[in-house]
Protein backbone atom coordinates (compact mmCIF):
# COMPACT_ATOMS: atom_id res chain seq x y z
CA UNK A 1 0.00 0.00 0.00
CA UNK A 2 1.50 3.29 -1.04
CA UNK A 3 1.11 6.52 0.86
CA UNK A 4 -1.44 7.89 -1.65
CA UNK A 5 -3.76 4.89 -1.41
CA UNK A 6 -3.54 5.02 2.38
CA UNK A 7 -4.57 8.66 2.31
CA UNK A 8 -7.44 7.92 -0.08
CA UNK A 9 -8.84 5.12 2.08
CA UNK A 10 -8.40 7.28 5.20
CA UNK A 11 -10.33 10.08 3.50
CA UNK A 12 -13.11 7.67 2.49
CA UNK A 13 -13.31 6.33 6.02
CA UNK A 14 -13.39 9.85 7.43
CA UNK A 15 -16.23 10.80 5.07
CA UNK A 16 -18.13 7.65 5.97
CA UNK A 17 -17.74 8.22 9.72
CA UNK A 18 -18.78 11.86 9.29
CA UNK A 19 -21.96 10.73 7.51
CA UNK A 20 -22.66 8.24 10.27
CA UNK A 21 -22.15 10.78 13.02
CA UNK A 22 -24.53 13.19 11.28
CA UNK A 23 -27.27 10.57 11.02
CA UNK A 24 -26.69 9.37 14.58
CA UNK A 25 -26.80 12.87 16.04
CA UNK A 26 -30.16 13.74 14.48
CA UNK A 27 -32.40 15.21 17.18
CA UNK A 28 -35.07 12.84 18.39
CA UNK A 29 -38.37 14.56 19.03
CA UNK A 30 -41.07 12.95 21.07
CA UNK A 31 -44.25 14.17 19.40
CA UNK A 32 -46.61 12.56 21.88
CA UNK A 33 -45.12 14.50 24.82
CA UNK A 34 -46.91 17.65 23.66
CA UNK A 35 -50.21 15.87 23.16
CA UNK A 36 -52.72 16.07 26.02
CA UNK A 37 -52.33 13.10 28.33
CA UNK A 38 -55.18 10.62 28.34
CA UNK A 39 -56.59 10.00 31.79
CA UNK A 40 -56.10 6.41 32.91
CA UNK A 41 -58.86 4.31 34.41
CA UNK A 42 -57.15 4.41 37.82
CA UNK A 43 -56.86 8.20 37.75
CA UNK A 44 -60.58 8.48 36.89
CA UNK A 45 -61.46 6.11 39.73
CA UNK A 46 -59.32 8.14 42.16
CA UNK A 47 -60.98 11.37 41.03
CA UNK A 48 -64.43 9.82 41.59
CA UNK A 49 -63.38 8.67 45.05
CA UNK A 50 -62.10 12.17 45.86
CA UNK A 51 -65.45 13.66 44.79
CA UNK A 52 -67.44 11.23 46.95
CA UNK A 53 -65.09 11.84 49.90
CA UNK A 54 -65.59 15.59 49.51
CA UNK A 55 -69.37 15.11 49.56
CA UNK A 56 -69.20 13.17 52.83
CA UNK A 57 -66.73 15.58 54.44
CA UNK A 58 -68.89 18.61 53.63
CA UNK A 59 -71.97 17.09 55.29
Amino acid sequence: MTNETTNETTNEMTKRSAKLSITNSAPTTNVSSNAPKKETRLQRKNAEMDETNDKYIKR
